[in-house]
């Protein structure tokens, strides 16, 4: 109930939106107008979208709707992280759901309608049906998973492969079972690809290169995740162990090494890509905990220590508790940031062009991204009817190169679009916005 609390005070908090917040959001309100209104990105996987769009046919808030899917996400997770746990090991469950919930990154992504916490909630059923032999169901959900973040196919990918054994006939009969459960949802997706992009697999393969850019340096990649599964309530120490544990047969977990390749493919592939964030991790954080809870569910049981291990696991979670108390209350609303982007939902304009999605996150009508001057140059000319323009000051900067910009001298195309403000445009607003100016332009 005090996680639940926690919870459920985090993700109602005044919303405070990050870039991808304001694609997934634009997303959805362009599916649902079949493309009359706002802008699509199609590297993202398109469930969300599909979800939280379900408000505007309802006539309700999107971002209200999105926040009371995210916390029903979050009463499953909790349930299905305490339920794999404690059929794994008994008693080990409520350390499980704990160290999970009070990991800084899920209490970092958890405010924010993202797919990082929605995913793990669906991997999580998906991992539960699997260990209890049902495999159709545990398919299915792993085809959810997949339309919620892309990466989650390597989750579907290994339970596939485990489910090889040397009975032949035992294999294609789970196999069959297990891939039809995750065609059901993957197979629409794939094909909807096809008719709208030409291709089943582009927007995939679009959305891997994107976090492929730059040279590939594995020894950073998983020295930077080191140190961040150290940061998660010492998961790195706690599989370290669990790895001893298991080679020493002081514990006998059925599932045990399936949660480690798990976790090690997972470590492995996000450390050789070229970038990393710490909240890519975030897929191998549920299987960590769930190890960690066994893990401590197995000290906290040996009978000479019994006493001494619940004093320092309880005081150990009452600290974590603690944090996430605080962590809360440094989240500052941002009452005066949604009153700006409501201003800018109200605009009378039937197409505006923004600097990025969050801008257009209660705009109504069509969008379209300006994030450069000679693109600018070039839509002012292609649409004179535009009376709008919301920019950040990010924008008035020639030293960021433009790849797709035919060479274009970048500061020359500065200067030109500078004269055409100065000439045809008028600043009616301006407000900072996450720490940078924003200008609302209005047309002479």
């Amino acid at each position: 109930m005090l996680i639940i609390l926690i919870g459920s005070l985090l993700i109602f908090k005044e919303p405070h939106f990050f870039w991808d917040e304001g694609i997934y959001i634009n997303n959805a309100k362009y599916i649902y107008s079949l493309g009359e209104n706002s802008i699509y990105e199609n590297i993202r996987p398109p469930l969300l979208p599909l979800i939280i769009g379900l408000a505007i046919p309802l006539g309700l808030d999107i971002v209200i709707f999105s926040k009371i899917f995210l916390f029903l996400c979050f009463i499953l997770a909790l349930v299905f992280i305490y339920l794999i746990s404690e059929k794994l090991k008994k008693d080990s469950g409520i350390f499980s759901t704990a160290i999970f919930f009070t990991s800084s990154l899920i209490l970092f992504v958890l405010p924010h309608i993202l797919t990082d916490f929605i995913v793990l909630t669906f991997m999580l059923i998906a991992f539960y049906f699997y260990i209890s032999k049902k495999y159709f169901w545990s398919g299915l959900f792993c085809g959810i998973s997949v339309l919620f973040r892309f990466p989650a196919g390597i989750f579907l990918i290994i339970l596939g492969l485990m489910l090889i054994e040397k009975d032949i006939k035992k294999t294609i009969k789970k196999g069959l079972y297990f891939g039809l459960g995750a065609l059901i949802f993957i197979l629409p997706y794939l094909i909807s690809n096809k008719m709208f992009f030409d291709s089943f697999f582009k927007p995939i393969i679009n959305a891997q290169l994107i976090v492929a850019q730059g040279s590939l340096n594995l020894f950073s990649g998983a020295f930077f995740f080191i140190k961040v599964l150290l940061s998660q309530n010492l998961i790195l120490l706690f599989i370290i162990i669990f790895i001893i544990l298991l080679i020493k047969k002081k514990i006998k977990i059925e599932y045990g090494y399936l949660l480690l390749i798990i976790c090690a493919i997972y470590f492995i592939y996000f450390s050789q890509l070229p970038h990393y964030e710490d909240r890519y991790i975030l897929l191998l954080i549920p299987f960590g905990a769930i190890i960690s809870g066994i893990v401590c569910s197995y000290f906290i049981n040996l009978k000479k220590k019994l006493k001494f291990g619940f004093l320092i696991i309880t005081t150990i979670y009452v600290l974590l508790v603690l944090f996430a108390i605080i962590k809360i209350n440094n989240l500052s609303n941002n009452n005066t940031d949604i009153l700006f982007l409501k201003e800018i939902g109200n605009l009378e304009a039937d197409y505006l062009f923004i600097y990025d999605p969050i801008a257009g996150i209660y705009f109504p009508k069509k969008l379209h991204y300006v994030v450069n001057p000679y693109y600018i140059n070039i839509f002012f000319k292609e649409r004179p009817e535009i009376k709008y323009m919301v920019v950040s000051e990010k924008l008035f900067n020639c030293n960021i190169q433009c790849m797709d910009c035919n060479n274009a001298d970048q500061c020359v195309e500065e200067e030109k679009l500078n004269k055409t403000l100065n000439e045809s445009w008028e600043i009616v607003k301006t407000h900072k916005l996450y720490g940078t100016n924003y200008y609302i332009y209005h047309k002479k």
